[in-house]
């Protein structure tokens, strides 16, 4: 038996994710994991002061650490019995490297528990009041980053949610294929209290964005399910344009 193998079948580490910032959007499992870990595993400023503070005992930041030395941190941790959170913003399922995480885990004998939170591309579309996917517009959503061939998925009629992009704004937009006049929406913290949205379409939303001087922390959704025309039309009941 593998010295960390957790006894009785008792977790002891926990993927959590804590939403997209709002303090109030973390689940009620969430907060409670929180605040009974033993320690508390973070990515700097990319988790909200407020619930690193909900941590009565050890913080950690995995910033600029590898996977290595988390890895051993979390086993010596559980070797003592001891209870670790690792928080992920938005939701764990989503670019947040979990897997690399878990798998190393295993190979030591140690099981996690994957605790949901709610995703930033969801918070984006409450703030713009608005759905992604649209009855008559478009049903299909696609999720990427710039890294995967924007010209190809942006020839379907969907919407598209860009992570982790906003500073190479201009090259998407240059890659994409959507006509110039799709509308952008740029939600920058997206819950967060300095929140903030920037509209335009393919042809003008990165000289905007370029203006703010905004290098990291927001959303990109390119299509239909963000021109306010077309969201107040639904609104009202009337058919789309």
């Amino acid at each position: 038996m593998s010295a960390y193998t957790q006894l009785s079948g008792v977790t002891q580490v926990y993927f959590v994710g804590v939403g997209p910032g709002d303090f109030e959007l973390l689940t009620i499992r969430g907060r409670e994991l929180i605040e009974e870990a033993d320690l508390l595993i973070h990515y700097g400023s990319a988790t909200s002061p407020e619930i690193i503070g909900l941590a009565k005992k050890d913080v950690m930041s995995s910033y600029g650490k590898s996977l290595d030395e988390i890895t051993e941190t979390i086993a010596a941790y559980v070797k003592e019995g001891k209870t670790v959170v690792r928080v992920h913003s938005g939701d764990p399922a989503l670019f947040g490297g979990m897997l690399e995480q878990t798998r190393a885990l295993a190979e030591l004998g140690i099981d996690v528990e994957v605790v949901p939170g709610v995703s930033s591309m969801f918070a984006a579309a409450a703030l713009l009041k608005t759905q992604l996917t649209l009855p008559g517009v478009t049903q299909t959503v696609i999720i990427t980053r710039p890294e995967e061939p924007l010209e190809e998925l942006s020839k379907e009629n969907a919407t598209m949610v860009i992570f982790l992009g906003i500073e190479k704004i201009r090259e998407i937009m240059e890659r994409v294929r959507y006509p110039p006049d799709t509308d952008v929406a740029i939600v920058y913290h997206a819950s967060w209290k300095d929140q903030k949205t920037i509209r335009g379409t393919v042809s003008d939303i990165a000289e905007k964005v370029e203006a703010t001087g905004i290098k990291h922390g927001a959303i990109i959704i390119i299509g239909e399910a963000v021109n306010p025309r077309t969201i107040m039309r639904l609104g009202r009941g009337e058919p789309p344009l």
